[in-house]
């Protein structure tokens, strides 16, 4: 996958995301099976178990974080971050829409 080049939404433009088993993951793309199974992946997933820090910065600014950040910029990470966040020519990269599921109607379509 090196001949891809990445544009991390991960950088500031997606939210973070937990794990209903407790860990800090990038973004809510990174909750897979392909990407726990990644070896660097989990470098990153054992250092972000929420439980065993007192704050999230401890997580963030984790020696595997960060090379996990260093990585990304040189367009090296897991599946998902090939799926969701390769460089495109579209300026959008994914359309979310909210609905309200007791009226079916939109609440919030949003392009990043």
């Amino acid at each position: 996958m090196s001949d891809i080049e990445l544009n991390p939404l991960c950088f500031g433009k997606l939210p973070m995301a937990v794990t209903n088993t407790g860990y800090l993951l990038p973004c809510c793309y990174c909750d897979d099976k392909w990407t726990f199974e990644d070896i660097e992946f989990q470098k990153l997933m054992a250092a972000s178990k929420i439980e065993e820090h007192n704050t999230l910065d401890e997580i963030i600014f984790s020696k595997e974080w960060k090379d996990f950040e260093e990585n990304l910029r040189n367009h090296k990470g897991p599946p998902c971050c090939f799926q969701v966040c390769q460089k495109s020519k579209s300026t959008v990269t994914r359309k979310d829409t909210w609905i309200n599921t007791d009226s079916g109607k939109v609440k919030k379509i949003r392009t990043v």
